[in-house]
């Protein structure tokens, strides 16, 4: 009964695991095209989806995406 207890645990434990979702971080910094110079408080999306953000003051940017 004891092994099947700690086998049912560790089958719960690993579901668990595998549903976890995991995450990644994009960074970086938005220029103008022509001057080379950071662009403040531009948006930065994902596209078709509602994952966004604005870069600081220095055009830069770091958005975390589900992966």
């Amino acid at each position: 009964m004891k092994c099947l207890s700690l086998l049912l645990l560790l089958l719960v434990l690993t579901n668990v695991a595998a549903l976890a979702q995991t995450t990644a971080t994009l960074t970086g910094v938005v220029t103008d095209a022509k001057t080379g110079q950071p662009l403040p408080f531009a948006n930065v999306y994902l596209n078709n989806s509602s994952r966004g953000t604005l870069t600081d003051e220095h055009g830069r940017y770091r958005l975390t995406v589900p992966t």
